[in-house]
């Protein structure tokens, strides 16, 4: 009897702390794994010292509990970071590391998302994720999901998310961003392809070394990883889906993605979701105004930037005494796991032909961006394609299209700004001819003027914008062109 009672309390005390963690957690529990391997194939260079890529491969899955299971804390994914180049390192050596990327981190939070000030990094070490390592799976196909994380980045800046979409029955399966030599992303076009080999790489060594039994694949990817998701996609028939964190192939790097040879619209015949950071103007979406298929979506986040589509900041929240409270940055990421699996849900488990079309409701936090893009994206796609002078030309002869459409102009040429100043200018130059009214024209291409240090040209430009609205912005940007120029005048 006394053994029955105990085994009762105990099954309750499992409970309450699996109830705990699993908040906003779906049916399943989460088993972890991680694997250490290396792709012969390519060489990799780690302090001066030339080996074969090293890939630790992060696999969360739908998994049975028992009383005996062990919840992971957030300590056992960071010390993963430190072992991502390096597999022999020492746990003096791993612990340094993870203490000091800890408090970093911190640090930033604490000023940035209003993170009780009170949290250490102990406590962030010491607090409990949803994931049970080595975890006994169940036996059914569920879809794969492939996570691509962001410039250099390992597999759990977005542990939350992954566990979720597990929680919710799918194989979740990543690696750490790298180089295509180095863990340093010098060159993005070569990075970019390294990311897919990679996602090719462990998506093999899953299923054929080990053995897991997967159904459709589904892949999102946040901020440069994003880019790598739309190469896998064209290069993979079996992708059913994907989705986009603040993908930085729908802003600047837009461009880099159009460089890589297997770019090719025609095959981007996936159901799409990009979900956007809060700013205004601030991109004109390329990719999902131009991509062919009827089963794509914009959503716009209303308190977040970009930095709020990784899970660190929500981890650290729930580190603390107090709870999370009314944070809406910190409540936006749970908003963000939802809306992923409920794309995923729809598209890869019901399938859009049988299903009603994917849709988020609006709320306080997200929002459907219904923005009519396709005529700059147009424009773009043209720049890019056929050049700047043929572009600006038709531009000019068909000005009627870009009335009114001053400020996604100004994206475009922002997207040129620092490094194709030409290109830049033009394109600015062009919407003050279209719109001659409008200070922010004349203000982008003072930016502009003053980037290629033409000083002259950028002070007529910002005098016409001083002349039809002096802000703040266009004062600041005066004051600065002023100043270049005295230093100018004195060397």
């Amino acid at each position: 009897m006394i053994k029955k009672i105990i085994s009762i309390c105990l099954i309750l005390i499992i409970y309450k702390f699996s109830n705990c963690q699993s908040e906003n957690i779906g049916r399943y529990s989460v088993g972890f794994k991680y694997f250490k391997t290396t792709d012969n194939s390519r060489n990799y260079i780690v302090e001066n010292d030339t080996v074969k890529r090293p890939l630790l491969i992060h696999y969360w899955y739908p998994a049975q509990i028992n009383s005996e299971s062990n919840y992971m804390t957030f300590k056992d994914y960071i010390d993963l970071i430190a072992i991502r180049e390096d597999f022999g390192k020492d746990q003096n050596t791993i612990n340094n590391m993870t203490n000091g990327f800890i408090n970093a981190y911190l640090g930033f939070s604490k000023q940035y998302f209003g993170i009780d000030t009170s949290i250490t990094t102990e406590d962030v070490l010491n607090s409990h994720v949803k994931a049970i390592y080595d975890a006994k799976p169940i036996v059914e196909k569920f879809p794969l999901i492939i996570y691509a994380p962001s410039n250099s980045k390992s597999a759990v800046q977005n542990h939350i998310m992954c566990e979720y979409l597990a929680s919710n029955g799918y194989h979740v399966v990543s690696v750490g961003s790298a180089g295509h030599e180095t863990l340093k992303r010098f060159d993005q076009k070569k990075s970019t392809l390294a990311q897919v080999r990679d996602m090719e790489f462990i998506v093999k060594h899953i299923r054929d070394s080990l053995k897991v039994n997967f159904s459709n694949i589904g892949l999102f990817g946040y901020s440069t990883g994003s880019m790598a998701t739309i190469i896998y996609q064209m290069r993979t028939p079996e992708v059913k889906a994907v989705a986009s964190l603040d993908g930085s192939h729908e802003y600047a790097f837009y461009k880099i993605l159009n460089k890589i040879e297997e770019f090719d619209f025609g095959k981007a015949n996936t159901p799409y979701l990009m979900i956007a950071n809060k700013f205004k103007d601030y991109s004109v979406f390329p990719f999902y105004s131009t991509i062919p298929v009827k089963e794509k979506y914009l959503y716009k986040m209303t308190a977040i930037d970009h930095n709020g589509f990784i899970s660190y900041w929500q981890q650290f929240a729930m580190s603390g005494k107090d709870s999370i409270g009314n944070n809406s940055a910190i409540e936006s990421y749970t908003v963000l796991c939802k809306c992923i699996n409920s794309f995923f849900n729809t598209t890869l488990k019901l399938g859009i032909e049988n299903s009603k079309e994917f849709e988020i409701q609006n709320n306080g936090l997200i929002q459907k961006d219904s923005t009519d893009y396709n005529v700059i994206a147009k424009l773009l796609n043209q720049i890019l394609q056929e050049g700047i002078d043929s572009s600006i030309t038709e531009m000019k002869s068909n000005e009627i299209l870009y009335k009114g459409k001053v400020n996604m102009i100004n994206v475009v040429g922002r997207m040129f700004l620092g490094n194709e100043n030409n290109i830049a200018i033009k394109i600015f130059t062009a919407n003050t001819e279209i719109h001659p009214r409008s200070w922010e024209g004349f203000y982008n291409l003072a930016r502009a003027y003053k980037e290629s240090n033409h000083i002259e040209a950028a002070k007529s430009a910002i005098a016409k914008a001083r002349d039809i609205n002096n802000n703040e912005n266009i004062q600041k940007l005066y004051d600065e062109i002023m100043k270049f120029n005295a230093e100018k005048s004195t060397k």
